[in-house]
C-alpha cells in the first residue's frame, strides 16, 4: 500500500510540473508576439521558437508544417482553360438542298358528274419513278361563304390513301419510270374517294384541293436543321448518283366545279361496252368498269292501266361501302306507286342482282325459284307505302363478285312468282326493276336506281394492267373530255 501510494504522488508530480511547464511556454509565447515588429518575424526567430516549442511540446508538433506541401500541390494543378478562352468547335453545315425531282400533278374536273381526268407529267430533264394509282388522291374541298364573300378557311377532306389503307405504304405493282416529257393518265369516278355522304360535296362552284401521294414528316420548331424525308415517296429520281429530292406529296392548283354536262375521256377508253367473256375489253381498274359498261335492264313490270291500280316499283341505296366482299350490303325498298293496296310477298331470296364489275357484267340469280311461301311471308301493303329488304350479296352472288378493290355497280330485280291463290289471296306476280315509273314515298327519290359499291380491300389488285407511260403531246390529246350519256356516270 505505501509503494502504491509513492507512485500515484510521483505521477501526480509530474503531471502538475508538465502542465506548469506548458503554461509557461505559452505566457512567454504571447510575451514575444507583443514585444516583436508588427512588419514581420525575423526567420531566426521564427525557427527559435519553433526549436523551443518542439522540446517542450515533444513529437505532438511534428504534424504542423503543412503549408509547403499545399503549396506544392497547388503548383503541380492544371490550369483548365474558362468557358470565355476555350475554343469552340466548327458546327456542321447542313448538307445543300437539292431541287426536286420534275414531276407535276393535274386533276381535270369538267363536271360534278361523269368522269374526272388523273395527270403526272414529267416536265424535269431526268428519268423519275412515279407512284401511278388513282387512290393516292386526297381532295380538300371547301364551301363559298357568302358572308365573309371568301371560300372557308377549312374544307372537308376525301382521303384516298386511308380509306384504301396507303397512308405509310406505297401502292404494290404501281412503279413506273417517266422519261422526261412523258405522262401518266388515268380518267375515274371522283366518287371513289368522295363516297357516300362526301357525295353531296360535289357539286357546282365547291373549291376543290388535290393533292397525291403521302403526308410529309411533321417538322419540329426548335431544330435548325430537320430529319431529312423517309419513305414511302410518290415521286423519285430514277438515275443514279442521286442529284434530285424525292417528293412526299404532290399538289395541284385548286379548281372550282361546274354544272358543266357530264363527260368522258373517250380517248382513254377501250372499248364503250365490257362482257366478261370479252378478256381483252376488260378495263384497267374495278371502278372504270362502272362508268363504262352499260345498264341492261330486264323487261320491266308493267303497269296496269287502272290508273288508280295498285302498282310496283323498287328503289335502292345510293351507296354501300365494305371493307371486303365479304360486307357487301345494302337496302333495296319496294314501293307501291298506286293508289290501291296490294299483297306481295317480299323477301331477299327473292331479288336478283347484275353487278358491273372489272370482269365484265356478273349475274347473280336469286338464291330460291322452287321454295315454297308459307301464308305468313304474304304481306299486304298500302298505297303510297313502301317496305325495305336488307340484302347481302356474298349470298347471291357468292366470292367472285367483289373479290377487286374498287367501284361497282348494282343494279337489283325483284322477282314475284307466288301469287297466294292456295291462301285465297291475290297477290303481285312479275318482274320489277327500279326503272318502273312511279312516285317513290319517303325519303327515296325516283333515280335511286343502282347502288354503288365501294370495296377497300379484296385478295385481288385493283388494276388488272401495269401502269404505262406516254408521251406528254399524247397525254394532252387525251385529256379532252365529251360529253356522255350513260346513266352510270350520274
Amino acid at each position: 500500500m505505501l509503494s502504491l501510494a509513492l507512485v500515484v504522488t510521483a505521477a501526480d508530480a509530474l503531471a502538475g510540473r508538465a502542465d506548469g511547464v506548458v503554461r509557461g511556454a505559452a505566457v512567454a509565447r504571447s510575451d514575444a508576439t507583443a514585444s516583436a515588429p508588427t512588419v514581420a518575424s525575423s526567420p531566426a526567430s521564427t525557427s527559435a521558437a519553433a526549436g523551443a516549442l518542439g522540446e517542450q511540446s515533444g513529437p505532438s508538433s511534428a504534424s504542423t508544417p503543412l503549408a509547403p506541401a499545399k503549396r506544392a500541390s497547388a503548383r503541380l494543378a492544371p490550369t483548365l482553360p474558362s468557358s470565355a478562352t476555350r475554343a469552340r468547335r466548327p458546327a456542321t453545315p447542313p448538307p445543300p438542298a437539292l431541287p426536286p425531282v420534275g414531276v407535276t400533278l393535274q386533276v381535270l374536273a369538267p363536271s360534278v358528274r361523269g368522269q374526272w381526268l388523273l395527270r403526272l407529267d414529267n416536265k424535269g430533264d431526268a428519268p423519275a419513278l412515279v407512284s401511278a394509282d388513282v387512290r393516292l388522291l386526297r381532295f380538300e374541298v371547301r364551301r363559298w361563304d357568302a358572308k365573309k364573300g371568301q371560300y372557308a378557311s377549312k374544307g372537308e377532306v376525301c382521303d384516298g390513301p386511308q380509306v384504301f389503307g396507303l397512308s405509310e405504304r406505297a401502292p404494290f405493282g404501281r412503279e413506273l419510270v417517266l422519261e422526261p416529257g412523258h405522262s401518266y393518265v388515268e380518267a375515274f369516278d371522283p366518287r371513289l374517294l368522295c363516297f357516300g355522304k362526301q357525295a353531296a360535296l360535289l357539286e357546282p362552284g365547291m373549291s376543290v384541293a388535290a393533292t397525291y401521294g403521302f403526308a410529309p414528316q411533321a417538322q419540329v420548331p426548335w431544330r435548325k436543321v430537320q430529319a431529312p424525308e423517309e419513305p414511302p415517296f410518290v415521286a423519285d429520281t430514277a438515275r443514279g448518283p442521286r442529284d434530285l429530292s424525292p417528293i412526299k406529296r404532290l399538289a395541284a392548283e385548286a379548281f372550282v366545279l361546274s354544272d358543266a354536262p357530264p363527260a368522258v375521256f373517250p380517248a382513254l377508253a377501250e372499248r364503250p361496252a365490257r362482257s366478261a367473256a370479252d378478256a381483252d375489253a376488260r378495263p384497267s381498274s374495278a371502278e372504270a368498269a362502272s362508268r363504262t359498261a352499260p345498264l341492261v335492264k330486264p323487261s320491266p313490270y308493267q303497269t296496269p292501266k287502272d290508273g288508280l291500280a295498285a302498282a310496283m316499283s323498287l328503289t335502292t341505296d345510293r351507296f354501300a361501302d365494305a371493307s371486303s366482299w365479304r360486307d357487301v350490303a345494302f337496302e333495296v325498298e319496294a314501293h307501291n306507286v298506286g293508289a290501291r293496296p296490294l299483297w306481295a310477298a317480299l323477301r331477299a331470296r327473292q331479288l336478283s342482282f347484275m353487278v358491273h364489275s372489272v370482269s365484265g357484267e356478273i349475274y347473280c340469280p336469286r338464291v330460291s325459284q322452287d321454295h315454297h311461301i308459307p301464308r305468313d311471308m304474304f304481306e299486304e301493303l298500302q298505297g303510297g307505302r313502301h317496305r325495305h329488304i336488307g340484302v347481302t350479296l356474298s349470298e347471291p352472288c357468292g366470292g367472285s363478285a367483289f373479290l377487286r378493290p374498287g367501284l361497282y355497280v348494282v343494279v337489283p330485280t325483284l322477282h314475284a312468282d307466288d301469287n297466294g291463290a292456295e291462301y285465297g289471296i291475290s297477290a303481285l306476280t312479275g318482274t320489277v326493276t327500279t326503272r318502273d315509273p312511279g312516285a317513290v314515298g319517303g325519303t327515296h327519290l325516283v333515280d335511286d336506281d343502282a347502288t354503288l359499291v365501294r370495296v377497300r380491300s379484296g385478295p385481288q389488285s385493283f388494276y388488272t394492267e401495269a401502269p404505262r407511260a406516254i408521251p406528254t403531246d399524247e397525254a394532252q390529246a387525251s385529256s379532252v373530255p365529251e360529253p356522255t350519256s350513260n346513266p352510270v356516270t350520274r
